[in-house]
């Protein structure tokens, strides 16, 4: 996840598609995933590295990632379906936050 954000930051510098001071743009990194099984992986990569004595601790990387609860879903050629209407509605809220414009 790390260097998949990673690599579009830095397309998005090569493109000059920064915020109107120069920042970068927040990513919502999200996680689909369709197996049969609920999701039981860490969703932060801290959790995958021990902890570090001392100062050298604050410097271990930290990301955090939504794996939303896709078992309720099917994934076809034309995109993700919710089986149930509570699913599709909470995923269409969520993706209207994303598409707001950042101030």
């Amino acid at each position: 996840m790390m260097v998949y954000i990673g690599l579009l930051y830095q397309d998005l510098i090569k493109r000059k598609e920064v915020l109107a001071d120069g920042r970068l743009s927040p990513i919502l990194p999200i996680v689909l995933y369709n197996g049969k099984q609920r999701w039981t992986s860490v969703t932060d990569v801290a959790e995958l590295i021990p902890v570090v004595p001392g100062l050298v601790e604050q410097f271990k990387p930290r990301l955090k990632s939504s794996a939303p609860d896709t078992v309720g879903y099917r994934i076809e050629a034309g995109g993700l379906h919710a089986r149930h209407a509570a699913a599709q509605d909470s995923t269409e809220k969520l993706l209207y936050c994303c598409q707001q414009p950042i101030e």
